[in-house]
């Protein structure tokens, strides 16, 4: 009789191990106000931080981010993508073949490469638009049935889904209303600041037109360098801006 409880109750556990397991995706890097994490159906609230010294919260692969008012979170994704959400956001984030996919359903996002491979990138998929993000410093915001997409710098590609996706020139952007894909326009006035978030105790400020700099000296990188890897040794991750375009191997 043990012995056929004990079995069941093993296989009763084997599924819900097996659904904990995602694969890690990343790390939340900082967090201001209120932010939560829903994953295998259960939402647990995000500590703020005040330190880039703060233990890291882990994401993993089919975690959804979601944002309160007046709050940010920022989440370095699998060394590729620095990702930033405001205030009423909603991101879930999952992997697809050479891709870092990032499903968002509400909101404004930042995203910034760290050096991807040729065939690698970062899709943002929203309800009727989608983006892709390759050694760039790229913006996507919801408005209702508004979708918008800014390109700062770098290469970033965007179109309705189920068609081709076209480039966006630096420093323009383009926009979807419904399922009506509008014409390139310039970059919105205004898109690219208010990314920093608090300042975090140890943070050095190092301002530039969107954060990344600042969000980058936090990671101990800057502009144009590669991030440390672990134990100090450097590795592929390289900083949008790098006049060697965005990736180098590891030495």
């Amino acid at each position: 009789m043990k012995k056929t409880c004990a079995l069941i109750l093993m296989t009763t556990l084997i599924p819900l191990a097996a659904l904990a397991q995602q694969p890690k995706a990343g790390d939340v890097t900082q967090v201001d106000g209120t932010a939560n994490v829903t994953r295998n159906n259960a939402t647990t609230a995000l500590k703020p931080t005040t330190s880039v010294a703060d233990p890291k919260a882990p994401v993993f692969q089919k975690d959804t981010i979601k944002t309160g008012e007046q709050s940010l979170v920022k989440m370095l994704l699998g060394g590729k993508a620095l990702v930033t959400i405001r205030e009423h956001s909603s991101v879930t984030i999952t992997e697809d073949v050479n891709k870092v996919v990032v499903d968002m359903t509400s909101g404004k996002a930042r995203f910034a490469t760290l050096g991807l491979s040729p065939n690698q990138s970062i899709e943002v998929r929203m309800p009727n638009a989608i983006a892709s993000v390759r050694g760039s410093v790229a913006f996507t915001e919801i408005v209702g049935t508004t979708e918008h997409v800014d390109c700062e710098s770098g290469n970033v590609s965007a179109g309705l889904r189920g068609a081709p996706l076209t480039p966006i020139p630096p420093g323009q952007g383009q926009t979807f209303i419904g399922t009506t894909a509008g014409s390139l326009r310039p970059i919105r006035p205004g898109i690219t600041a208010g990314w920093e978030g608090k300042k975090q105790a140890g943070q050095k400020q190092k301002p530039d037109a969107s954060g990344v700099s600042t969000d980058l000296g936090a990671l101990g990188g800057a502009q144009g360098e590669a991030l440390p890897g672990a134990g100090g040794a450097s590795d592929s991750r390289i900083i949008p801006g790098n006049p060697r375009g965005g990736y180098i191997s590891k030495p």
